[in-house]
């Protein structure tokens, strides 16, 4: 509408653009494209060079960004009690736990090496090699899909949106919304409460 009144002033139809002031509405963002389960572990059972599997499993079972991982140590990771650092946006950190099969995962390549990934922590190369086997899958998602993939998964078991929020690493709650449309039955499970 801005746009148009905007015309319409430069062309002297009218005096003033009434919507001179006005904020433009926000548009939708598309939705989180993810990996089913199935997919997922079809991709793990194919990938067969460590230095993109080990990636590939961070991302699906924290929610992990690529270059948080590229960064990750093993003094991050905490085996016992189930729990990994993650040093975010903004140098901003956050604790998330590991499930079992991560933490079996990770005992299984533990190293004396600082960093946690086996060879090169370069997240275009990673991104790179990642592609060649997602294609390889018939996967059409991109690494940081990975991270939709793992909220995803987390929506669709009903957790909540800000449990969510806090695992992604999320400063507002709306950049999390997009995963709402994924909750199973929350308008009725939410109503069903009153009764």
């Amino acid at each position: 509408m801005r746009s148009l009144f905007s015309s319409a002033v430069k062309y002297k139809y009218i005096i003033s653009n009434p919507f001179k002031e006005s904020s433009e509405l926000p548009t939708p963002k598309k939705l989180p494209a993810y990996i089913t389960k199935e997919k997922a572990d079809e991709l793990l059972n194919f990938i067969r060079d460590l230095n993109i599997h080990t990636p590939v499993m961070i991302a699906l079972y924290t929610g992990a960004r690529i270059s948080e991982i590229c960064r990750l140590e093993w003094e991050d990771i905490d085996l016992k009690n189930k729990t990994v650092i993650l040093d975010g946006k903004g140098r901003k950190e956050r604790r998330v736990p590991i499930p079992e099969i991560l933490r079996k995962y990770l005992l299984f390549i533990r190293s004396d090496t600082k960093y946690v990934l086996y060879g090169t922590r370069d997240r275009r190369e990673i991104t790179r090699e990642f592609r060649k086997y997602a294609d390889e899958c018939d996967i059409k998602q991109t690494f940081h899909n990975l991270r939709d993939t793992y909220a995803s998964w987390l929506v669709q078991k009903g957790v909540s949106l800000q449990v969510v929020q806090k695992l992604l690493g999320h400063e507002n709650i709306r950049t999390t919304m997009i995963y709402a449309h994924l909750a199973p039955n929350n308008l009725e499970d939410a109503v069903s409460k009153l009764v």
